[in-house]
């Protein structure tokens, strides 16, 4: 086993990189900017890979809650028309810490078993209705 994969090393590497970001945070960022205006593609591939993950992490979730099937009206023709409901609502404040599906899958990694906890499968109508009658934000 590396070093790197430990746990007392994994914490090292994310201390030490969250220090180097910090102490060279405007270089970094000057960096991105220049690669971005020089490769007219990058935004449109960084745009496909974050939605690929994004769909990809919704379905490992879609199989740990059941299937890409809404709970409520067993809606299952389009994964498309589906969406990640918060049990006891919350979503919003969720959004902002998680800001995308993927980290949803990789807070829940050691256990995706919690998911069920938490989260469940509704068709966007359900999930609107269920909305409107818990008055959820």
């Amino acid at each position: 086993m590396r070093w790197d994969d430990t746990d007392i090393g994994k914490e090292w590497a994310k201390t030490y990189h969250q220090k180097y970001y910090l102490k060279n945070k405007e270089k970094l960022l000057k960096q991105q900017k220049d690669r971005i205006d020089s490769d007219p593609d990058f935004k449109a591939r960084k745009n496909y890979m974050d939605r690929k993950r994004d769909a990809d992490a919704k379905k490992i979730i879609y199989d740990v809650l059941g299937g890409p099937k809404c709970i409520h009206c067993g809606y299952d023709k389009d994964i498309r028309a589906l969406q990640l409901d918060h049990i006891n609502g919350g979503g919003s404040k969720d959004r902002k810490s998680n800001r995308s599906t993927s980290k949803i899958v990789r807070r829940y990694k050691a256990d995706l078993s919690q998911l069920k906890l938490i989260y469940q499968v509704l068709c966007a109508n359900c999930n609107f209705i269920k909305k409107y009658e818990n008055n959820e934000t």
